[in-house]
């Protein structure tokens, strides 16, 4: 099981390999962490995240808009990443 703190360093790895921020905002939804990179004070529109597993830490670009992605972001809450 991936926790907080897993996901966290996995989404930053994933970013600093892409020569992007660290992570900026984090949701929780039942199955995946969902990850956004940048400026934590303001959204970048078109800038796609990345969701993470929860079971297997698998990674996937978090692309909106797709009907599954949407369902997942419905079920997901802001995570306080202080």
């Amino acid at each position: 099981m991936i926790d907080k703190q897993a996901a966290l360093e996995i989404a930053n790895k994933f970013f600093a390999e892409k020569n992007q921020s660290k992570v900026a905002k984090l949701l929780e939804a039942p199955t995946h962490w969902i990850c956004y990179d940048g400026p934590a004070d303001r959204v970048i529109y078109g800038k796609a995240g990345i969701k993470i597993d929860k079971e297997t830490g698998q990674t996937e670009l978090f692309i909106l808009p797709n009907k599954e992605n949407f369902e997942l972001l419905h079920k997901a809450v802001p995570v306080d990443i202080a």
